[in-house]
């Protein structure tokens, strides 16, 4: 497999669209994706320790810190949009 999901994609696209200076509270994100998708998240399926979707939102993390669109506050599971 491999390859972006249409739900890694969704969260870069919402990050991108936050305000500079916007926090990113992990927990946040992947509830806030999980009730305006829940159709989509369900269909991914689970791994053996988390939901396939909250994966896909990590690595859409990863996709905004590469270029430099947010940065880590030191505090887990929160960043900030550059």
């Amino acid at each position: 497999m491999g390859g972006k999901t249409a739900i890694r994609q969704i969260a870069l696209l919402a990050i991108q669209g936050m305000q500079r200076g916007a926090i990113i509270v992990l927990r946040k994100l992947y509830r806030s994706m999980e009730s305006a998708f829940p159709e989509a998240c369900a269909k991914r399926g689970d791994l053996p320790n988390e939901p396939k979707f909250e994966n896909d939102i990590r690595f859409a993390i990863r996709d905004a810190k590469d270029p430099g669109l947010i940065k880590h506050t030191g505090t887990r599971g929160v960043w900030q949009r550059t």
